[in-house]
């Protein structure tokens, strides 16, 4: 429910070509509020959060990838849905990671004019450099939020591997 004369919460204006990483953290802190998340923030929550905004849904799959291959994303008839695939033989951090990651193409709208982000098929490698540059920069500032606020508080159980990260999560200063 909104305010009378309010305008519904809506997405940040899209970054520019290669944004700087506080043009960037901005864009997020933006995609953050619009989608009403709050720490802890879960990934396929703000994944459907940001599908709402957007106005066509986020579906994540998770599959067996060839090697080399961790996650893509890509529009379904450019109008009803998204779809992020990922990995299924890998760690749940890491699955965490490229979903983060293949949000951010959505988000700065790569998959808008092209068919997927599984590759470079446009042949223009420092497009394709700001591209990865741009998606890869959302994800680590979404995992800020969504991945180390919960494991320095503790909301979610680390991994079993990540015994390290969590001591210095917990002993580190005001750093995140």
């Amino acid at each position: 429910m909104f305010l009378r004369g309010a305008r519904p919460p809506s997405l940040p204006a899209p970054l520019p070509l290669w944004p700087s990483y506080r043009q960037v953290r901005r864009f997020c802190r933006g995609v953050v509020r619009a989608a009403g998340a709050e720490p802890p923030l879960e990934v396929e929550a703000l994944c459907t959060a940001v599908g709402r905004l957007r106005g066509r849904p986020i579906e994540v799959r998770y599959r067996a990838l060839p090697p080399g291959m961790f996650g893509f994303s890509f529009a379904y008839d450019k109008q009803t849905r998204d779809y992020v695939v990922v990995a299924a033989n890998t760690t749940r951090m890491h699955q965490e990671h490229i979903v983060l990651h293949e949000l951010g193409h959505i988000l700065a709208g790569h998959i808008d004019g092209e068919a997927t982000t599984a590759g470079d098929h446009t042949g223009d490698h420092d497009a394709a450099r700001e591209r990865e540059w741009t998606a890869e920069s959302i994800a680590v500032v979404l995992a800020e939020r969504a991945l180390l606020h919960t494991r320095r508080f503790g909301e979610r159980p680390a991994d079993p591997g990540s015994r390290a990260l969590d001591d210095a999560l917990r002993g580190g200063g005001a750093w995140i």
